[in-house]
């Protein structure tokens, strides 16, 4: 995709108007309905499908949370975060990368300069629930912060 396709796709994608409203799911062969709402109609059908197909699988997994890290291999910067869901994580900060709205000015800077194929992500420690507990988030500080020191990384 060349840069004007992704600038042109980004635009599309911030001009969509957004529906709020009611939706109906229905089971053709038992008959059964289900009612719901949705912020934004246009993307629910796609939700509802993804979640059915995972079924309880989704719903049993255990959410993992610990220290990432994000380098920019032409230029050999390093970002660090935490995060309570590693599973999601990578994902997430692809998609507001590509969209060009990163919160974080150096690190869309260089993925602007260098583009997708310059990253690498890894995970750097996951913290085990039972070590976690009431002190979550204080932890994983003190591990982000350890991390961040130890690779001179910038902490995002």
């Amino acid at each position: 995709m060349t840069e004007e396709e992704k600038r042109a796709a980004i635009a599309a994608y911030r001009e969509q108007k957004v529906e709020s409203g009611i939706y109906a799911l229905s089971c053709l062969p038992s008959g059964q309905r289900w009612v719901g709402s949705a912020l934004n109609l246009a993307t629910i059908r796609n939700r509802l499908w993804f979640t059915l197909r995972l079924g309880n699988d989704r719903r049993e997994q255990k959410v993992e949370s610990g220290i990432y890290a994000l380098s920019c291999l032409p230029s050999g910067q390093r970002w660090v975060g935490s995060a309570l869901n590693l599973a999601t994580i990578r994902n997430r900060l692809w998609f507001t990368l590509r969209l060009g709205n990163d919160r974080h000015p150096g690190l869309q800077h260089a993925w602007n300069a260098h583009g997708e194929d310059g990253f690498d992500f890894e995970i750097l420690e996951r913290l085990k629930a039972d070590d976690l507990g009431a002190g979550r988030d204080r932890r994983l500080k003190e591990r982000l912060l350890q991390w961040a020191e130890e690779l001179q990384a910038t902490r995002i």
